[in-house]
């Protein structure tokens, strides 16, 4: 597990008591190399998390020597290389996002090898295609995209153009091949990398506060609704709680929350820790229960993964401190997911336990990451693996059942049970013939034996002829008369 601890005071969010936190996911076959301002979305269509391109080491408010050109998908904890001959330039800090209306991802602008570009690019099905719009965008980097489902449209925000310092604060909208300037008089402050996310639970994109300049920047922590097309400051609506301003958040929206999730990022020497959702009612709330990663996701890509069920990051970097600034020592390669706690219930399925019989387990585990391991202790000195599960207790007794369940990345929950086992029936001890039944039972079957020697002795001697004085030979087949006390029934079994 991440050795980090906790993130500050209580708050009240629902992903609060959900949430575990940040957890690396193994490498499964290879992985993307070392980057940073990567662009990373959920490709609806294709059903994955795709990656394009980034900086090969650390980019400083865009400025990238050698930006990638690489095309990844992740899916199941998988990362694949899907790298098509026809591929956009490097591109660092560009803006990627999901448009389903359309039928696939599109990808805008970003820093190359030969400057800042306004291009226009498209996903679908493992190929990459350059549009030409009518209307473009000023070419841009480090701006915010997202898909608006309530108008159908890609909305893009921010962002720096080349040969400038301070933020735009221009808003463009994407639909069916061409660009649209929708800009009104009322719109949040320009934004370097700004967090842009939909948020369904409200019917409109949320949007909270970057860094507005390169040089002498200004930290705005506001927060922002877009619907329709109209801009709203919700900032004071939001909570008596807030995040800092910040640029390069990662998040996304949690349907099993019903909430949007924000994490990370920086501004100017500060670089964030902390995870926040926002409700469905409209506030924010710090999360308080999920732990991070030992370091920072600053300027790493992420997305929510629809498939896979939960916010997945790519890239990680190590902090340092020069003269008590923070500072970023190195970049990883790595994967990481934030996960719902493990939830495990242990059900005994076989109705009464008894000594010698099977008596059958049967589990359930939601949450974490699949798949899952099983160890079961019997309490008797006997174990097994699996969901479910039969033994025989050889014995009758109290035992105590458990069962460990853990994740595919260690994360692990445990449930007992505590099961009274009775002794199976026995004849000698509780068959047919014992208690008053079966007494009752053998003084009837003496009886009835008494009766019938009794009438056959009276019919025989009916046919016997009359005697003789003479004393005659007793007969081989006479029954002799019962002796005294032959009535009397034998004593019952104990």
């Amino acid at each position: 597990m991440p050795s980090a601890g906790h993130l500050g005071p209580a708050a009240s969010s629902a992903a609060d008591s959900s949430l575990s936190g940040w957890w690396k996911l193994p490498a499964i076959g290879p992985l993307p190399g070392n980057r940073t301002d990567a662009e990373m979305a959920f490709d609806s269509e294709d059903g994955y998390v795709l990656l394009f391109g980034g900086c090969a080491s650390y980019a400083s408010f865009g400025s990238c020597r050698s930006p990638l050109d690489d095309t990844w998908t992740y899916r199941n904890g998988t990362w694949t290389n899907v790298t098509p001959a026809l591929s956009p330039a490097g591109t660092a800090s560009g803006m990627m996002a999901d448009d389903p209306a359309d039928g696939y991802v599109v990808l805008f602008g970003g820093t190359t090898a030969s400057g800042t570009t306004n291009v226009t690019w498209t996903w679908s099905g493992g190929q990459w295609t350059e549009l030409a719009p009518v209307s473009s965008p000023p070419a841009l980097s480090s701006a915010a995209m997202a898909y608006d489902a309530g108008t159908s449209d890609l909305v893009l925000f921010g962002g720096v153009a080349p040969g400038t310092l301070s933020a735009l604060a221009d808003t463009w909208v994407y639909r069916g091949g061409d660009w649209t300037n929708v800009t009104a008089p009322i719109h949040p402050p320009g934004w370097i990398s700004p967090f842009l996310a939909p948020n369904p639970a409200n019917g409109q994109l949320l949007l909270f506060g970057g860094v507005s300049a390169l040089f002498f920047p200004t930290y705005t922590a506001q927060t922002w609704a877009f619907r329709n097309d109209v801009w709203t400051n919700v900032s004071s609506s939001s909570g008596a709680t807030a995040p800092g301003s910040r640029a390069w958040a990662i998040g996304g929206f949690d349907p099993t929350l019903n909430e949007t999730l924000m994490y990370g990022g920086g501004a100017g020497t500060t670089i964030n820790g902390d995870l926040w959702a926002y409700s469905a009612a409209g506030t924010w709330a710090r999360v308080t229960s999920a732990v991070g990663p030992p370091g920072a996701f600053y300027q790493t890509a992420g997305a929510w993964d629809a498939v896979d069920g939960y916010l997945v990051d790519f890239g990680r970097e190590s902090m340092g401190s020069f003269y008590g600034i923070p500072t970023i020592q190195a970049v990883y390669s790595e994967t990481w997911a934030l996960t719902s706690r493990i939830v495990l219930s242990l059900n005994d399925t076989s109705g009464p336990a008894v000594a010698g019989n099977n008596v059958t387990f049967d589990s359930n585990v939601t949450g974490g990451l699949g798949p899952y391991t099983y160890d079961w202790s019997f309490g008797d000195g006997t174990n097994a693996t699996g969901p479910a599960v039969a033994h025989i207790f050889a014995r009758a007794g109290a035992f105590n059942v458990t069962l460990n369940a853990t994740d595919a990345v260690g994360q692990s929950a445990r449930y007992s049970l505590l099961l009274n086992v009775t002794a199976r029936p026995t004849a000698s001890g509780g068959g047919w013939l014992s208690g008053p039944t079966g007494l009752y039972l053998l003084l009837g079957a003496a009886a009835a034996v008494v009766i019938a020697v009794a009438v056959y002795a009276g019919s025989r001697r009916r046919r016997t002829p009359p005697a003789t004085p003479a004393t005659p030979a007793a007969s081989a087949n006479a029954i002799p008369p019962a002796p005294d006390g032959a009535g009397t029934p034998p004593a019952a079994s104990a």
